[in-house]
């Protein structure tokens, strides 16, 4: 995505010439850096409290997490914008407007489900990694 953004600014546009295109930046290097933040995490000790490295991994992993999911939604309406200023037609900014909506829906869905029914979520964080060790799908369904 980041590439087809580069390209389209090359050819049609001026790069960093909006708030999409900021917006977008950052959303990009959050994500990015994801993966580099989770190779760097402290790993909890069994039987011990989190260390204050293992907090602040966390508040800067899930921080930066959300803040690109968020950025990300805003980015999405922020796109829209920007199309309807170039001076597409209604039926492009209507369609565009509708897939926002439909791709919307799903992560504040999610969040609003997390939000309201923490007790719902797929694996609590009272389960401990070593309690899965040697499980695997359909044990004892032979």
């Amino acid at each position: 995505g980041f590439c087809m953004a580069v390209w389209y600014c090359q050819e049609f546009s001026l790069h960093f010439s909006s708030l999409h295109t900021w917006i977008g930046l950052i959303v990009v290097i959050l994500g990015t850096l994801q993966p580099l933040n989770a190779a760097f995490r402290p790993h909890l000790e069994e039987g011990k409290g989190k260390t204050m490295a293992r907090l602040v991994f966390e508040v800067v992993h899930k921080g930066s997490g959300w803040t690109a999911v968020v950025l990300g939604m805003l980015n999405v309406l922020a796109g829209i914008w920007v199309v309807a200023d170039k001076g597409y037609n209604a039926v492009t900014i209507g369609i565009a407007a509708t897939l926002a909506t439909i791709c919307l829906t799903v992560p504040i869905g999610a969040f609003s489900v997390g939000f309201c029914c923490p007790d719902k979520a797929p694996l609590s964080s009272s389960v401990s990694p070593s309690a899965l060790e040697g499980q695997r799908i359909g044990a004892g369904a032979d």
